[in-house]
């Protein structure tokens, strides 16, 4: 797990929002390959109401929201097109 958190800092812009930090965290996971982790996550950051879709207050929660649903659509894509991964 520890991995998973310096690697996703890594991949988080300075100063970044809550949903920017998940992202970093995301993506981590998701380049190491680890799908049963990556789908976890997926489903700990939803239960908690920043999941696919989740959005920020303010002026640019649209764009974030948007660039959100890109991103995840785009992994979950990648994923369903595996024969390993279950699909939901």
């Amino acid at each position: 797990m520890k991995d998973y958190i310096v690697a996703g800092y890594k991949a988080t812009p300075g100063q970044p929002t809550f949903l920017e930090g998940r992202d970093g965290l995301l993506s981590a996971i998701y380049a190491s390959g680890n799908i049963a982790d990556y789908q976890a996550c997926l489903t700990g950051f939803a239960k908690r109401g920043a999941g696919v879709g989740g959005c920020l207050p303010g002026p640019l929660h649209r764009h974030q929201q948007r660039r959100d649903r890109e991103l995840l659509h785009r992994q979950s894509a990648h994923l369903r097109g595996r024969h390993d991964v279950p699909t939901t």
